[in-house]
């Protein structure tokens, strides 16, 4: 499942049901893998009236992560 932002800090999401990973691309086209995130997680992500926001206070530092 992916989706598109339109936002400063974010372009796209994308979420592996199988793995539950969140594969994020950040607007300078940096690209993090979240490991371990609930599908609950993605799906408040999808609906956020702020992506950026929900990033930052549910998303970073919460999750293990790398870069791709």
């Amino acid at each position: 499942m992916k989706i598109v932002f339109n936002s400063t800090m974010l372009n796209s999401a994308e979420y592996d049901q199988t793995e539950k990973t969140l594969t994020v691309e950040f607007s300078n086209g940096d690209e993090y893998k979240y490991k371990d995130v609930p599908e609950e997680i993605f799906n408040e992500f999808q609906s956020a009236q702020s992506a950026g926001k929900f990033f930052l206070t549910k998303i970073k530092n919460k999750f293990e992560y790398e870069k791709v």
